[in-house]
């Protein structure tokens, strides 16, 4: 027995005892993709080049100090790479990155997903960061936690920049669409 499996007995056994509802995927999925989150494309680089990719599940956690936390799907061909190098870059996105969110949400093994994509470095890292974005932030994997079907990566933020454009507007995903704000 693998110790992810015993993991998953463990939590499902929590589950039962506590009598949980058996809610259907679709419900689930209605009923969190009702609440409005924002997007960003996680980006890094290791010793196979730059790699990013979309993700909602994104928080600051901790002002002291300061972290944040992201989740990534377990079987995310970027998992490994984000492990492997040991830090990250948060690109917050606007409302004129819907292409590039849809872009780097595509699963894309031994694939470039940057090919053809304008981007700049930044950071002490050299992190790959998008025109135009609302800001990002430069972290180092603090600690990993892994929970269901995803991975939640806390990073020790290292550098933070926001964009002096009075008008951005971020990019939020709410019922399957993306949709702007107005400030």
């Amino acid at each position: 027995m693998t110790a992810l499996a015993s993991y998953d007995d463990r939590a499902l056994g929590v589950l039962r005892e506590a009598n949980w509802p058996d809610v259907s995927e679709q419900d689930f999925k209605t009923a969190v993709g009702s609440f409005p989150t924002g997007v960003v494309i996680v980006t890094g680089e290791d010793e196979d080049g730059p790699f990013g990719l979309t993700i909602q599940s994104f928080m600051s956690l901790s002002m002291v100090p300061r972290l944040v936390l992201i989740s990534v799907a377990r079987t995310s061909a970027t998992l490994p790479r984000i492990q492997r190098a040991g830090r990250f870059c948060v690109n917050l996105l606007d409302d004129t990155h819907s292409e590039l969110a849809l872009h780097f949400a595509k699963s894309a093994r031994g694939v470039n997903k940057f090919d053809g994509i304008n981007y700049s470095r930044k950071g002490t890292d050299g992190s790959p960061v998008f025109p135009g974005s609302l800001g990002w932030i430069e972290c180092s994997v603090l600690r990993t936690h892994l929970e269901g079907d995803h991975v939640l990566l806390v990073g020790a933020v290292k550098e933070a920049a926001v964009s002096e454009e009075p008008t951005v507007r971020p990019l939020i995903f709410w019922r399957s669409s993306f949709v702007s704000v107005d400030p």
